[in-house]
């Protein structure tokens, strides 16, 4: 199978899980998934990682 075969079969089966349960699939889900399984995949744990982001943003002034 060719990549342009096999990506258009994920397609296919996401979008028929997308009409079983009625999800409205757009880029911002998607990009979250995405997120979500990459930080998954890989043991990131993502409230941790975003909480010591935003106290360093803090620390160097950008956030109050």
């Amino acid at each position: 199978m060719e990549v342009k075969e096999f990506q258009k079969k994920c397609a296919d089966i996401v979008d028929k899980i997308d009409k079983k349960y009625g999800i409205d699939r757009n880029p911002q889900l998607a990009f979250t998934q995405l997120i979500a399984m990459l930080a998954e995949m890989h043991g990131v744990d993502l409230e941790k990682a975003v909480k010591n982001k935003v106290r360093e943003l803090i620390k160097r002034g950008y956030l109050e």
